[in-house]
């Protein structure tokens, strides 16, 4: 098959891309050609199909909005992209002319590329798969949250406008405005997601959320990532004690703040067990801590700012076990996938989707936004007896994100 995969980044830049290589090259292995459309960068990944990608946000090769530079080109690019794009209808129709796919498969897509690449797919008469790596069709935030960074359905529950009284996009009315008007615009004037003949969610938490917004489950298919168990394990030969890890980043979202008020209520550090944070620094993590606080932090936690794949490999393998907190409903975050892949058991919340993740087979769930219950499991999971049960049952459970069940 001819199979066209549609993404606004050709480059690795976090989760949707690494999924998105290793789906291409396993694609390619079962003999399939993939045609891929994205934005021209100087990042990305060498094809000969970049002379067909579409040209970045106001001529500005940039991976983040805030990185931009405002000016009046870029702010009527920002707006095209955001409603509605010709052209990157138009580039993606040259090669779509051009290359004759048999199937488009798209990914992110919206604000930096639109929805306009469903309607240059449907010229074509590509069956259309859309991809959902967050909640943009229920939430124009797009995490089901507001504003104010807490758990929020308003926009399920009433209408996309919600968004706009709660200033849910950077703390603006302009912003939001813009956001939430966009997304009524595909979605009730346009309807262009009803030419898409079908979404995959990545869990059951994101179809019954997509279902409670009116999509059709007939349209929802619920495909996990896929995840491979690694070749190998790795040492670190500077360890000289045991450790629990968070690896991620150090957003407000990612409730780190949480995790290291549980460690230090744990009393882990009496038991030579430190905490390590990986993806960030301190100053981010905007901690209140008293002096006895802070002083057991500097000695027994250590933060550890962005590494690559391979060594983030080391400190997965090397850790007890894996903490991924969280404020948010997530998605699927790798960061999971990851610490079951080395055969890690996982503690997150229990929120969204992140506990249909973590049965209690194989992980804990600590009550949302409560750092004493966290502490509590945080302690469970220092026993070597309850972490070597819930390893044992991990193998099988991390089956569902196999590479050639995700592939069938």
């Amino acid at each position: 098959m001819k199979i066209l995969i549609i993404n606004y980044r050709y480059y690795v830049s976090g989760g949707p891309e690494r999924y998105m290589f290793d789906l291409i090259a396993h694609l390619e292995e079962k003999g399939h050609e993939v045609i891929p459309f994205s934005i021209k960068s100087k990042k990305n990944i060498p094809t000969k199909y970049e002379k067909y990608f579409a040209e970045p946000l106001g001529g500005q090769d940039e991976a983040y909005f805030d990185d931009l530079k405002k000016t009046p080109k870029m702010a009527l690019s920002v707006l095209s992209r955001l409603f509605y794009s010709f052209h990157v209808k138009k580039r993606l129709e040259v090669l779509l002319k051009k290359t004759k796919p048999d199937v488009a498969y798209i990914l992110l897509h919206y604000n930096k590329l639109s929805p306009s690449v469903i309607d240059a797919c449907k010229k074509f008469n590509l069956p259309v798969y859309v991809r959902l790596s967050d909640y943009f069709l229920v939430c124009p935030t797009p995490t089901l949250s507001n504003g104010k960074g807490e758990l929020c359905e308003a926009c399920i529950e009433k209408n996309f406008l919600q968004c706009v009284s709660n200033k849910c996009i950077k703390n603006s009315y302009v912003a939001s405005t813009l956001k939430a008007f966009a997304i009524i615009f595909q979605t009730k004037v346009l309807r262009i997601y009803d030419k898409v003949d079908k979404f995959i969610c990545t869990n059951d938490f994101m179809q019954t959320k997509m279902a409670e917004k009116g999509y059709s489950k007939n349209k929802l298919e619920v495909i996990p990532t896929f995840k491979e168990m690694p070749y190998r394990n790795y040492t670190i030969s500077t360890q000289d004690h045991q450790y629990v890890l968070y690896f991620g980043r150090f957003g407000k979202e990612k409730a780190i703040d949480t995790l290291v008020y549980a460690y230090l209520k744990s009393d882990l550090y009496k038991q030579n067990i430190y905490l390590y944070l990986l993806g960030g620094s301190k100053n981010e993590l905007q901690l209140i801590l008293d002096s006895k606080q802070e002083k057991i932090f500097n000695t027994h936690c250590k933060i550890f700012g962005f590494m690559d794949k391979e060594e983030v490999n080391k400190y997965i393998s090397n850790a007890l076990y894996v903490v991924q907190p969280s404020r948010i409903y997530e998605n699927l975050p790798n960061s999971i996938l990851e610490a079951f892949s080395f055969n890690k058991t996982v503690i997150t919340a229990n929120i969204g989707s992140l506990q249909y993740m973590v049965p209690k087979e194989v992980g804990l769930l600590y009550e949302f936004e409560n750092s004493d219950d966290l502490a509590s499991k945080m302690l469970v999971l220092a026993k070597d007896d309850v972490r070597n049960e819930l390893e044992r049952n991990i193998p099988k459970h991390f089956k569902q994100y196999s590479i050639e069940k995700h592939y069938k």
